[in-house]
């Protein structure tokens, strides 16, 4: 089909002024060469994209269904530019990781990056996080040379191998007499408690729901909230418990909050989450993305050992 950036810069400035005058202004082109662009467009699509009169210009149905694929593209295209050009400039020496399980950030990255600086000071390392599908777009797109996310992703487009298994467990306030005991909590104990939960529907809320008697937990209480920081505060005031990955209750020792482990519930063991490493399949790794996959599997690894033992 041949469709170029430029038709399609320019199919969405009209989209947007509704004026071909306008448009041609603001592209810098003279209006016979944005119709003659637009034209085109529309040929090698094989539909028109809008109505046009000599006073009105606007969007046909199949022009409004096709602005946010342009922009879509577009945007795209500009990513892998702007990467491009930032791979260039740094001569291989860059490595970027797209991160959903953002609680894994404070558990291994900055003793790593102080290592890093330390043994490789000319790697630069980038971090970036969101959604895990925002994070595997970035490693399609060559945003990213790793993404550390909480689903598998698909074999065809990606390989992946799993990190760790992050359990959940019961965290409360240190002084709740309900915490002091070290012993897993059965499901006696756990449904007498008062909980606070994660937004239903959110992914963390999708991951407890996965064991019936924590979605029952989650269900019957009076507060939630879509993070961590939130419910960690609500839990602070004594609102009640909650439920989280072993990765952040970690992270909360030595402050006001402690956790319990799970014991295994009436019909099975407690769920939880998976985080995998995952890199498109056609793009081979390179020897400096090695060593920082060699540091983040080194630092899991002794996070791991030793949140088994506090």
């Amino acid at each position: 089909m041949d469709v170029t950036i430029r038709q399609l810069k320019a199919f969405l400035e009209i989209a947007n002024v509704r004026n071909f005058r306008i448009a041609s202004t603001n592209l810098g082109m003279s209006q016979p060469s944005l119709s003659a662009l637009l034209k085109d467009l529309e040929r090698k699509l094989g539909t028109a994209l809008f109505t046009r009169t000599t006073r009105h210009v606007s969007l046909t149905n199949e022009g409004a269904h096709f602005v946010p694929i342009a922009e879509g593209l577009v945007r795209n295209f500009d990513l892998v530019i702007k990467n491009a050009w930032r791979d260039i400039k740094d001569r291989g020496n860059r490595v970027s990781i797209a991160i959903s399980v953002t609680s894994i950030i404070p558990l291994i990255f900055p003793k790593l990056l102080k290592e890093l600086s330390q043994t490789h000071p000319d790697i630069k390392l980038r971090l970036v996080s969101g959604l895990t599908r925002d994070m595997l777009e970035r490693v399609t797109l060559g945003d990213a040379h790793l993404g550390i996310i909480s689903a598998m992703p698909t074999p065809k487009l990606f390989t992946s191998r799993k990190l760790l298994s992050d359990r959940l467990v019961v965290i409360g306030r240190r002084d709740d007499p309900v915490m002091q005991d070290g012993s897993p909590m059965d499901w006696e104990l756990l449904r007498r408690q008062s909980f606070v939960a994660w937004n239903s529907g959110g992914g963390m809320r999708n991951v407890i729901d996965m064991t019936p008697q924590l979605a029952e937990l989650m269900e019957r209480s009076h507060y939630e909230a879509s993070n961590w920081e939130a419910l960690k505060g609500m839990v602070a005031v004594g609102l009640g418990l909650t439920v989280v990955p072993w990765i952040i209750a970690h992270q909360e020792r030595g402050g006001n909050l402690i956790y319990r482990e799970i014991a295994e519930l009436p019909g099975g063991a407690v769920s939880g989450r998976e985080v995998f490493m995952a890199e498109r399949r056609d793009a081979p790794r390179s020897a400096v993305t090695q060593i920082v996959v060699d540091l983040i599997d080194r630092h899991i690894k002794e996070s791991t050992a030793y949140a088994e033992k506090t």
